[in-house]
């Protein structure tokens, strides 16, 4: 089977959400917002699970200490930089209306998740470490830094009843030991020797 996208699925943004966070378009080019609080919208449309999102919402969560006019004003100001950022890419890609924003996720991919729909958001690549996720936008509200916490949360409960049917299943584990080490390193162990198997096969 080729390795190339149909032009229907190719994703037209690429986004790293574990440790930095990172954007950029088909050529590599970044694409990322400057201003936090713009990068936070763009994480949280991408990974939140529902097409379309309320402006409400944002405010609420990444200026939950605003009165609500400053609130939308600041709103307004980090979605015409979001869109400035990636409208280019592809004009559908982001749509902004009076009372909702929508993503096209679909044709979001997500470094360590893969395309960002329903199916891929809750576990991450065993070869990312979930404590990381947008570390680098912490501290922009404390409604935003419990979604990052809840959403670290998801990833470590699927990556370990993940991990653990891999191992159930893995006909090399005979006779091997699990070293718990440090945090997360045993879910990393599982993975790793799914990873191997699944190679081999």
């Amino acid at each position: 089977m080729s390795g190339v996208c149909s032009e229907e699925v190719r994703p037209r943004l690429r986004l790293h959400v574990f440790g930095a966070m990172q954007a950029s378009c088909q050529t590599g080019e970044s694409v990322l917002p400057r201003g936090r609080k713009a990068q936070g919208i763009l994480a949280y449309l991408a990974m939140c699970g529902e097409p379309t999102v309320s402006r409400r919402r944002l405010t609420g969560l990444l200026w939950s200490t605003r009165w609500e006019e400053q609130a939308r004003a600041s709103l307004r100001q980090s979605l015409f930089e979001l869109r400035r950022s990636i409208g280019a890419i592809s004009p559908e890609l982001l749509c902004i209306e009076n009372d909702r924003v929508t993503l096209q996720t679909g044709k979001v991919w997500i470094e360590g998740i893969g395309l960002s729909n329903e199916l891929h958001r809750l576990a991450c690549s065993p070869r990312q470490d979930p404590s990381v996720f947008l570390e680098t936008l912490r501290g922009l509200d404390q409604a935003f830094d419990r979604w990052i916490d809840m959403r670290i949360a998801t990833f470590t409960r699927s990556n370990k009843f993940v991990c653990a049917w891999a191992w159930c299943n893995c006909p090399h584990r005979r006779g091997r030991e699990l070293v718990r080490g440090p945090s997360n390193s045993r879910t990393t162990i599982y993975a790793a020797d799914f990873a191997q198997v699944s190679e081999r096969r």
